[in-house]
């Protein structure tokens, strides 16, 4: 399968790819992130809404921009491989800035070979038996200004999907560019590499049905930047 949060969505092995912007931009104004942000302002950083199954209304600001980058990233790699054609597209329409590149649709919705081994995971049950959790660890705001913003987020991604694939975990970085878009923070591209990893455990590694059975009923913990 694939590895971290966007790379799970690409393919096996693969390193999710966004549109990189070219040497000389001036798009993003470089600007390191405050090591003394208040409480108050990452207590306010959002989001304040849900449309479409994805949390949304997000600061104009640095934490704001961190936010919105770890949650859709979460989003990406918990949710929209399970959802209805519909769904999933009403998802990246919010997500996504307008006219998003298929490359990046790909990276965060998934290719085509793979929502097909979903759908047909899912023609007997409705629903694949599965577990996508996708685990922040650190971020890093790289770029800031009040019309782009840069942000890497280094996080855990665990998978396994009945039928499908897993179970699997991966250690990855992923860069995501955003832009303020009628009044809220929007994905332009994302690029992933694996690492850093930290050494893993020795203990015997669960199957497929283990690892379903053994997580059922448990629910995610959500996150924000402190």
């Amino acid at each position: 399968m694939a590895v971290g949060v966007a790379g799970f969505v690409a393919g096996a092995g693969a390193v999710a790819a966004g549109r990189g912007r070219e040497a000389g931009s001036t798009a993003v104004a470089t600007r390191a992130p405050s090591p003394t942000l208040s409480a108050g302002a990452v207590a306010d950083a959002g989001p304040r809404a849900v449309e479409a199954g994805v949390p949304v209304g997000y600061a104009r600001s640095g934490p704001g921009a961190a936010a919105a980058a770890t949650t859709y990233l979460t989003v990406a790699a918990e949710q929209l491989l399970l959802m209805d054609g519909p769904a999933r597209e009403a998802a990246l329409a919010r997500m996504l800035v307008p006219g998003a590149s298929a490359q990046t649709r790909e990276a965060v919705g998934g290719s085509a070979a793979l929502l097909e081994r979903v759908r047909k995971a899912a023609s007997t049950a409705g629903t694949p038996r599965a577990v996508l959790r996708n685990l922040p660890v650190a971020y890093r705001v790289d770029a800031f200004s009040e019309a782009r913003a840069r942000v890497s987020v280094w996080a855990a991604a665990v998978w396994s999907i009945a039928g499908v694939g897993g179970p699997g975990e991966a250690w990855t970085t992923t860069a995501v560019e955003l832009e303020w878009v009628d009044g809220d923070w929007r994905l332009w591209s994302l690029t992933s590499r694996e690492g850093p990893t930290p050494a893993t455990t020795s203990g015997p590694v669960a199957g497929t049905d283990e690892l379903i059975g053994a997580l059922a009923g448990f629910s995610s913990y959500r996150y924000g930047p402190s």
